[in-house]
């Protein structure tokens, strides 16, 4: 399960990569509609990246979906009676380091 998630977690950010023409035709829709003017509260027409980019928060969070419980759950099975919280926190300092050195690259750059 784990790798699954980590599976399609890494492909929501590809979605990012295709082409803007392909979303036109959501973007010009009902979910543009909904998405640019009712929930965002814009004028004018939507751009198409506000729809790739829901999609691709939409795809992250299924694929954390998978494997985020199961990163919990290993971490305190292995853990010593009495120290599963400890365990389940230091189990996400990889990724807060991940997350805080992309953070600094954007900074950075």
């Amino acid at each position: 399960m784990v790798t699954l998630g980590a599976v399609i977690s890494v492909a929501s950010v590809f979605i990012m990569a295709l082409p803007t023409v392909w979303f036109e035709p959501l973007a010009t829709g009902f979910v543009g509609r909904w998405l640019g003017h009712g929930y965002l509260g814009l004028h004018g027409e939507v751009h198409p990246y506000y729809v790739m980019i829901v999609l691709f928060v939409a795809l992250l969070s299924v694929g954390e979906a998978f494997y985020s419980p199961r990163v919990y759950e290993y971490a305190a099975a292995i853990a010593p009676k009495g120290q599963e919280a400890s365990y389940s926190a230091l189990s996400y300092v990889p990724f807060l380091l991940a997350n805080f050195c992309s953070g600094l690259s954007r900074v950075c750059y």
